[in-house]
C-alpha cells in the first residue's frame, strides 16, 4: 500500500493556508480523495516538522487500518476505498466520542450565558481552522435581516425562518442554499465545540435548488464578442474568454497553462495538462484562432488577477456591447465548449470528459440535454438515409403462404 498527499491550493484562506488531501493505492486500485485534516501553507509543507510528524501519525494509522483489514478478509480481497472507508469511519467515531463528552458542559455554558446566532458565527470565524465563503456570505446576509432579533439563540424555529427570509430575498435559490450550507458549518462546529446542544438544522428542511437551462454562446456570439472594439485591460480579459471557449479550460486553468502543454499528434495540436480542481487529465484540441490569441500574450494568462468576477464585470459590458441578451460568466465558457463538442461537431460525451477534464459521469450529468440534442441530430441525419423501417408495409403472412404452395 502507498500513501500520497497533495496541497489542495484552489482551497487557500486569506492567510495562505491550504488544506492537505490524501489518496491510496493498494495493488491496483485507488482511493477516492478524502481530507487529511491539516491546513497550511506551501512553505510550511515543506519544512514544518509539524505537519511532517501529523502526516507520518495519519501514515501510522493507515498501516494499522491495511493491517487489520488484511488479517479479517484476507490480501486479495481488499481495495484502496475500503481503507479510507474505515479511516473515515474511525474518525467519525471519535468525534461522536467528543461530542457526547462536551454536551453535559455545553448545558452548564448555557444555563450561565445564552449564545446568539452571532456569537457562533463569530466564535466559527475566530476558532475554526476553515474560513469557508459560504459562512462568512451567511453571517454577512444575517446582518442585514432587519427584523432579526440580535439576541436571538440558534433553534430549530430560528433556522427555519431564516431560510424562509433567504429564499423571499434571492432570486437565485443556489444562492440560498449556499447561505444554508454555511449555516450548516457554523452548527456542526457549535455541536463539536460545545457551544450548543441540540442540532437546530435535524428537522429544518433543506431549499431545493431549482434546474435552470444550460447557458452558452452560439460561435457566431463568440465571434462577435472577440472582433469588438474595447480598452487594452478589457481586450486581454475578453481574449482569455475567448480562448476559454475555445478550449473548455476554466478560469484558474487559463492563468497556470503554459506553452509546454502543447502537444503535437497526427498533426493536431493539443493542451494536455491537469486541472486544478480535480486533478483529472485535460486533452483538449488547440484550435489555430485560439492559438493565435494565446501567443499575443506571450502564451501566459498569469498576470490577470486570480479573482474571476473581475472578468464577469467586463465580459458583462462587453456583451451588452454587443446585443447578446444572456447571463453569461466566465464558467460559461466551459458549456460553450461542451455545445460545440455535442452539438456542432457531433461529439460523445467521452470527448466531452476528456477535453473538459471531468469524468464521464459529471459531464452527463451536467450536459444532458446538449447529449440528447446531439443524439436528435444524428438520429435525423440517418431517417434522411435510411427511413424508419418499421413503418415499411409488411407483406401478408396469409399471401406468403400462397406464394409458397
Amino acid at each position: 500500500m502507498t500513501i500520497h498527499f497533495w496541497h489542495r491550493l484552489n482551497q487557500t484562506n486569506k492567510n495562505g493556508e491550504s488544506p492537505i488531501w490524501v489518496y491510496i493505492r493498494v495493488g491496483d486500485t485507488k482511493s477516492g480523495d478524502f481530507a487529511a485534516g491539516l491546513i497550511c501553507t506551501q512553505e510550511a509543507l515543506a519544512t514544518s516538522p509539524i505537519i511532517a510528524g501529523q502526516k507520518a501519525l495519519i501514515e501510522q494509522t493507515l498501516h494499522q487500518i491495511y493491517t487489520y483489514l488484511c488479517m479479517a478478509h484476507g490480501v486479495r480481497g481488499i481495495t484502496a476505498n475500503d481503507v479510507k472507508n474505515e479511516y473515515i469511519k474511525r474518525k467519525k467515531g471519535k468525534k461522536t466520542v467528543i461530542r457526547e463528552v462536551k454536551t453535559i458542559e455545553s448545558k452548564q455554558i448555557n444555563q450561565v450565558q445564552e449564545l446568539t446566532i452571532f456569537d457562533l458565527f463569530e466564535k466559527y470565524r475566530l476558532e475554526s481552522e476553515f474560513g469557508y465563503n459560504s459562512v462568512k456570505y451567511a453571517e454577512k446576509s444575517l446582518k442585514k435581516v432587519s427584523n432579526l432579533n440580535p439576541t436571538l439563540s440558534i433553534s430549530a424555529n430560528t433556522c427555519t425562518e431564516l431560510l424562509k427570509v433567504w429564499l423571499r430575498s434571492i432570486t437565485k435559490t443556489s444562492t440560498a442554499l449556499n447561505y444554508y450550507t454555511g449555516l450548516k458549518s457554523v452548527i456542526r462546529f457549535s455541536l463539536e465545540e460545545g457551544y450548543v446542544a441540540k442540532n437546530a438544522l435535524k428537522r429544518v428542511a433543506k431549499p431545493v435548488v431549482e434546474k435552470l437551462p444550460i447557458t452558452y454562446l452560439t460561435p457566431e456570439e463568440v465571434m462577435a464578442i472577440h472582433n469588438g472594439t474595447y480598452n487594452k485591460a478589457e481586450k486581454k480579459y475578453l481574449d482569455m474568454f475567448v480562448f476559454a471557449c475555445l478550449t473548455g479550460l476554466t478560469y484558474n486553468d487559463n492563468r497556470t497553462v503554459k506553452q509546454q502543454n502543447i502537444k503535437e499528434f497526427n498533426g493536431r495540436r493539443y493542451i494536455v495538462m491537469k486541472r486544478g480542481k480535480t486533478n483529472q487529465n485535460i486533452f483538449t484540441e488547440l484550435l489555430p484562432l485560439a492559438e493565435s490569441i494565446w501567443a499575443k500574450y506571450n502564451y501566459d494568462f498569469s498576470g490577470l488577477t486570480k479573482y474571476p468576477q473581475v472578468a464577469d464585470q467586463v465580459l458583462k459590458k462587453a456583451l451588452m456591447q454587443t446585443g447578446i441578451n444572456k447571463h453569461i460568466t466566465f464558467h460559461k465558457a466551459r458549456h460553450t465548449k461542451a455545445y460545440e463538442l455535442l452539438n456542432i461537431r457531433g461529439g460523445s460525451m467521452q470527448v466531452v470528459a476528456a477535453a473538459l477534464g471531468n469524468n464521464e459521469t459529471t459531464s452527463r450529468k451536467h450536459y444532458a440535454e446538449f447529449d440528447l440534442a446531439a443524439l436528435d441530430k444524428q438520429l435525423q441525419l440517418m431517417d434522411k438515409l435510411s427511413p424508419d423501417i418499421y413503418e415499411k408495409p409488411q407483406k401478408n403472412t396469409s399471401q406468403m403462404d400462397t406464394d409458397i404452395l
